[in-house]
C-alpha cells in the first residue's frame, strides 16, 4: 500500500527525530536504509545512525502530494528537529548547497532515474506538472524547480543538449484550465504577518516571492484554511464573481492556484 504523508525517523535512547516527506513512505525509508548503511546520508542524521543504529519509521499524518510541502514545514517546526533535532533545514522551500550532486546529495529525496523521468517527460510532452507528479511519484514543488531551471542543476551538465529544449520550453507549457483572472475572480486583500495589506494577482508569483507554499495560500484566499504563516484575508470581502457562479461547487485549493507554467 503506498501511503503518501509526514513521517518521523526515531531512534533508541533519544527523543529526537529527523522528519520527511514522501510520495511513497515505506519506498523512502527503504532509500534511508540504504544510504545510512552506505554513509550517504545528511551529515546530522548519519551521525544519529552512527550513534544509535536503525532508526524505526513512524507516520505522522497522511496527506495529499499537493500539502506535502506545507505538511513537512509545520511537523519541523512543531518537533523542532532542526534545533532538536536531525533535520538540516526549517522549511522544503530553503535551498541546500552542495558539491556533490543528483542523488549524491546528502538530502536528496529522489534517486537519479526518478528526476531523468522528470526530466524527460517535461521534454518530450506537454503534460502537466499534477500529471507528471503522479506518474513519476515526484511532488509538484520539485517538478516546478526543474521545469523553472532552478533545481536539479546537474542535468544542464550531464545531459546539455536536451537540457537546451527544457529551457526553449520554459514558459511554454499548455495548461488545461483557465486562469483564476481569465474565469474572473478577483482575489480577497491578504494581510502579512507585519499588518501590511496586499492584493494577490499571481498566486504563483506571490507565494514564490514571499517564501509561501503555493497551495496553501490558495486554501487562505479561498476561506479553506485560517492563515499560513501568519498570512490571512484582510476581511471577508467576496470575489467579483462567486465561486458557484463560476465553477457551480465550493472552492478548492486546486480551482485557483495558476499552473507554475505559466
Amino acid at each position: 500500500m503506498i501511503i503518501i504523508g509526514i513521517y518521523a525517523l526515531k531512534f533508541n535512547s533519544t527523543n529526537k527525530v529527523y522528519i520527511g516527506q514522501s510520495n511513497n513512505i515505506h519506498k523512502r525509508y527503504t532509500q534511508h536504509l540504504l544510504k545510512l548503511s552506505q554513509g550517504k546520508a545528511a551529515e546530522k542524521l548519519q551521525q544519529a545512525y552512527n550513534t544509535y543504529g536503525i532508526p524505526l519509521l513512524e507516520i505522522i499524518i497522511e496527506c495529499s502530494s499537493e500539502e506535502l510541502d506545507s505538511s513537512e514545514d509545520e511537523a519541523i517546526e512543531i518537533f523542532d528537529s532542526v534545533n532538536n533535532g536531525f533535520n538540516t533545514l526549517y522549511s522544503s522551500s530553503q535551498t541546500p548547497v552542495y558539491t556533490k550532486k543528483g542523488e549524491d546529495n546528502y538530502n536528496s529525496k529522489y534517486p537519479n532515474s526518478q528526476i531523468l523521468e522528470v526530466f524527460n517527460l517535461l521534454i518530450d510532452t506537454n503534460l502537466q506538472g499534477t500529471a507528471i507528479s503522479s506518474i513519476t511519484g515526484v511532488p509538484l514543488g520539485t517538478i516546478r524547480d526543474i521545469s523553472s531551471l532552478v533545481g536539479h542543476l546537474w542535468l544542464a551538465e550531464q545531459y546539455p543538449d536536451r537540457y537546451k529544449v527544457l529551457k526553449s520550453k520554459k514558459g511554454k507549457r499548455v495548461n488545461g484550465r483557465s486562469s483564476a483572472a481569465e474565469k474572473g475572480i478577483q482575489y480577497p486583500k491578504i494581510l502579512s504577518p507585519n499588518g501590511d495589506q496586499f492584493l494577490v494577482t499571481n498566486i504563483r508569483e506571490f507565494a514564490r516571492n514571499n517564501n509561501l507554499d503555493q497551495s496553501a495560500l490558495g486554501k487562505v484566499l479561498t476561506g479553506k484554511q485560517k492563515t499560513h504563516k501568519g498570512w490571512q484575508l484582510f476581511s471577508n470581502t467576496k470575489n467579483t464573481n462567486s465561486w458557484n457562479e463560476v465553477w457551480g461547487t465550493e472552492p478548492y485549493a486546486e480551482n485557483v492556484v495558476e499552473s507554475y507554467e505559466k
